[in-house]
């Protein structure tokens, strides 16, 4: 006996078709946002390829050539044309150089500066909602601040080699914008690893060992 209802030959009648419905859908929702939706840049919808992408270098030397590279990055996903647009705003380039001619004015001699004392002058420069600081680096003879016989490494270090910049000091993104608070301050040392890796202070000595140096 045949005891199939109207609901059930609905419900066989939808499955079989319930796919294509759906792409369908799907399709007119998409039609209905392109045609009815907010107008996006063409700039920002040309790629589906999108990545936060490096926008510039600020090199802040001292008159010993001795101080900080500042790098900008985007702060969310960007198609590489958007990246490009914002690498041409003139008020981002002139900000790069203000810090660049006003940092040394502010520190004088920078070899002691501290990083995070540096990280929060240079934030007073970001005027760009679209870019923010990726990182800072030493540069310099302050490189040379990490090179040194370090009690807790057995050969530690002895010279410091500008081409790997092992052992040299930087901070991230995190720290700019988290930890610029003397309390919170983590200091890190470029390709070191383990325990030697960051410290609490800025120390000035080896954070690595000859055998653990790399080519």
């Amino acid at each position: 006996m045949n005891r199939w209802n109207k609901a059930d030959y609905y419900t066989i009648i939808l499955l079989k078709i319930g796919w294509p419905l759906f792409i369908i859908l799907i399709i007119f929702i998409g039609f209905i946002r392109y045609v009815f939706g907010e107008e996006v840049d063409p700039l920002d919808r040309e790629n589906l390829i999108t990545k936060r992408e490096i926008i510039g270098l600020a090199e802040v030397r001292d008159s010993n050539a001795c101080g900080f590279d500042v790098i900008y990055i985007t702060k969310h996903d960007v198609t590489p044309k958007r990246a490009q647009e914002i690498r041409t705003r003139a008020h981002i380039r002139e900000n790069i150089r203000k810090l660049e001619a006003e940092a040394p004015l502010h520190f004088g001699d920078m070899l002691y500066t501290d990083i995070y004392d540096f990280a929060v002058f240079a934030k007073e420069y970001e005027i760009d909602p679209d870019i923010e600081i990726h990182n800072i680096n030493v540069y310099g003879d302050k490189c040379l601040l990490y090179i040194g016989e370090n009690p807790g490494i057995k050969n530690s270090a002895r010279w410091y080699n500008p081409n790997t910049r092992q052992g040299a000091l930087y901070i991230t993104n995190m720290d700019v914008y988290k930890r610029c608070d003397k309390a919170k301050r983590i200091y890190r040392y470029w390709k070191c690893g383990g325990l030697h890796e960051t410290s609490s202070a800025d120390e000035h000595f080896s954070h690595f060992s000859e055998e653990e140096r790399i080519q």
